[in-house]
């Protein structure tokens, strides 16, 4: 499928690769979540559910709530945790989208180091209005954004273009 679609692209000229892939901010999430459930330790690492309890989401082409779900994690040997969050978002105008987001969170070892949590999200749309989701790729930025007694966290969605 690859190739065929590469046979369809119009040639262009050599070019030096780009130092950065082009992407634009779609939408902002607010997400709330329960307090982190341990499920125990697997041959893989600690296994631990966080569930998603609600939110919202806003930008210039939809708009609305968070459902519940969960991010089922996994905090491997060398402290890398992977995320793998699974809900439905809710448009203003009641069409739900399902949401698979897998990531990576990366935490501080030592001073000077950065905190790092990307993300992958995959978008299942109905066919219609917001289709444009299950046509694209998507990468997320996610950051803290609650406090110990109020988990949350702030996802920037990005198309690449």
């Amino acid at each position: 499928m690859f190739a065929v679609a590469l046979g369809l692209a119009t040639p262009v000229a050599a070019q030096a690769p780009a130092d950065t892939a082009p992407t634009r901010l779609v939408f902002e999430e607010v997400v709330t979540m329960g307090p982190t459930q341990i499920i125990g330790d697997t041959p893989l690492g600690r296994r631990q559910r966080m569930p998603i309890t609600g939110g919202t989401f806003k930008g210039e082409k939809l708009a609305g709530r968070v459902l519940p779900g969960a991010d089922w994690q996994l905090v491997r040997a060398d402290g890398t945790i992977t995320i793998n969050a699974e809900y439905m978002i809710e448009t203003d105008d009641k069409v739900q989208i399902h949401v698979h987001n897998v990531g990576i969170v990366r935490l501080p070892k030592k001073d000077g180091d950065k905190f790092y949590m990307w993300a992958a999200p995959t978008f299942e749309a109905p066919i219609g209005r917001y289709d444009w989701l299950n046509q694209a790729i998507f990468v997320s930025k996610v950051e803290a954004a609650g406090d110990k007694d109020h988990p949350a966290a702030r996802i920037l969605i990005y198309q690449v273009d």
